[in-house]
């Protein structure tokens, strides 16, 4: 009986796998000047992140008089998908989520001006 499987093939033919390796390594060279690569690629984030301390004050304090004030001026800027917060002893956090496409540079000096017009902080 006569064995017909790769490994009778090559063992039969030895030039063909130097054939196959020569094949794979010039298909592999191309195929890596094709590669689209990058060393930093482009991306963006589209969240921004607000941090407040307040050293020594409750979490209800916290919120009741930062995260207060802040959320009502983020929440209703252009392009604003979802807005969370919490409240710790001591300070606050609130992260601004952007619908994706958004200019974050621009959004950002929107919620810096936002944050500025507030003049209730303690």
């Amino acid at each position: 009986m006569e064995s017909r499987g790769l490994i009778n093939l090559f063992a039969r033919h030895p030039v063909a796998g130097n054939l196959l390796m020569i094949l794979m390594i010039l298909f592999g060279s191309y195929g890596l000047t094709q590669l689209s690569r990058q060393v930093l690629p482009d991306f963006v984030l589209d969240v921004i992140n607000i941090s407040v301390q307040w050293p020594g004050a409750s979490p209800a304090d916290v919120e009741a008089n930062i995260l207060e004030a802040i959320e009502p001026e983020v929440r209703f800027l252009e392009n604003v998908d979802r807005v969370d917060s919490g409240a710790l002893e001591g300070s606050a956090g609130i992260t601004i989520t952007y619908r994706e496409g958004t200019n974050m540079s621009a959004a950002l000096a929107e919620v810096q001006a936002a944050v500025a017009r507030i003049t209730t902080f303690p």
